[in-house]
């Protein structure tokens, strides 16, 4: 059994393959990584399954392909848990737009957009070099142009990266955050509570 996947779902896509090989011990199954450009031109061959993210492969949107869904994983937004501004966050009932805003603001990412911060404190924003997720961040956020920030090349590089500046925002895999190696994440890391309903205020469903 042949599987092309692309670089964000090879370890998940090798897993799983493991797993099954293990129940099968008769079948042979190769997984092969390659990029969604490869995958999107049709440059592999004799392939029985892709396993690629929706919403940014245009196998996703081509005819002849029998397409199931998987799985799905959450890409929630972190803060470093020393952040001085946390309390302001978690009273003000940040928004969507508002998030929006500040990560579109790459000239002028200050903490002053924050209600009553005040403070015209730089904020570093983190993203990992991965069109599909970032894809679905922007998406997210309804944002109508790509959102820029420091670039790192995986969201265990990313959370280490937050956990060192206290002013820093970043998305991360959910599965990521809750199956890291990394010690006291959970004292270093903050899921940033978002107004996702517009109501003014984080309602119980928004803060867990």
């Amino acid at each position: 059994i042949s599987i092309v996947t692309t670089p964000a779902l090879f370890n998940l896509a090798n897993d799983w393959a493991n797993e099954y090989a293990k129940m099968n011990p008769d079948l042979k199954v190769k997984v092969t990584k390659s990029s969604d450009a490869e995958i999107s031109k049709g440059q592999n061959t004799g392939v029985n399954f892709y396993l690629v993210p929706n919403g940014i492969s245009e196998i996703n949107k081509a005819s002849g392909f029998w397409k199931i869904s998987v799985g799905k994983d959450a890409l929630v937004p972190v803060l470093n848990s020393k952040n001085p501004f946390l309390t302001e966050l978690k009273n003000h009932n940040i928004s969507e737009v508002v998030l929006a805003e500040i990560l579109l603001a790459s000239k002028d990412r200050k903490w002053h957009i924050v209600p009553k911060t005040g403070q015209n404190v730089p904020i570093n924003y983190y993203m990992v070099n991965d069109a599909a997720d970032n894809s679905i961040i922007e998406k997210f956020l309804s944002a109508h142009q790509a959102i820029e920030g420091i670039r790192v090349d995986n969201y265990e590089k990313l959370l280490a990266s937050v956990m060192n500046d206290p002013y820093a925002i970043g998305f991360c895999r959910l599965s990521t955050l809750l199956n890291t190696n990394i010690s006291g994440i959970e004292q270093k890391i903050t899921v940033m509570p978002l107004d996702r309903n517009g109501n003014g205020k984080i309602d119980h469903f928004e803060n867990n």
